[in-house]
């Protein structure tokens, strides 16, 4: 006796069908937002890399500074256009999916959106990890200063 126990399907309403329009269109302007912001933040990564760096005034470091605060931009914008990836495909597939009204787009919708929010997590985690990381080198920094000026006087 082998009986296939078939699980219920998800089915979703008029007005979950009416928001879920709403978030597409809403993810759609974010991820075309995300890519403007990431490309700025590489053409500024460029800015200082190559303008600064040709036409800034020397300091004890030399180039490196202009090159460093370059790369940085360039990756942080590379880096910037992985959630608005996530967001734009979320969009597309959720399209498909009111259009067709088929499962696999929405299920490939819901996955990158899934996506989107464990980089989001993962990014604020790791920035708070690095401010506290900062804010203990900043302290650890005044302190070794002010015990280096008590031991001067």
């Amino acid at each position: 006796m082998n009986e296939t126990v078939q699980e219920p399907l998800l089915s979703l309403t008029e007005e979950a069908i009416c928001h879920l329009d709403v978030i597409r269109k809403w993810t759609m302007f974010l991820a075309i937002l995300g890519f403007i912001g990431s490309g700025f933040l590489v053409l500024f990564g460029f800015f200082f890399a190559l303008v600064l760096r040709t036409f800034g005034r020397s300091n004890e470091f030399g180039p490196i500074v202009p090159a460093l605060l370059g790369v940085l931009y360039v990756v942080l914008g590379g880096a910037y256009s992985v959630p608005s990836y996530f967001l734009l495909r979320f969009s597309s597939n959720a399209k498909s999916a009111l259009a067709t009204k088929g499962n696999e787009p929405l299920t490939s919708a819901l996955k990158y959106l899934r996506s989107f929010f464990v980089f989001i997590g993962v990014a604020i985690v790791a920035i708070i990890v690095l401010y506290i990381v900062i804010v203990a080198g900043a302290i650890a920094f005044g302190i070794l200063g002010a015990m280096r000026g008590a031991a001067q006087s």
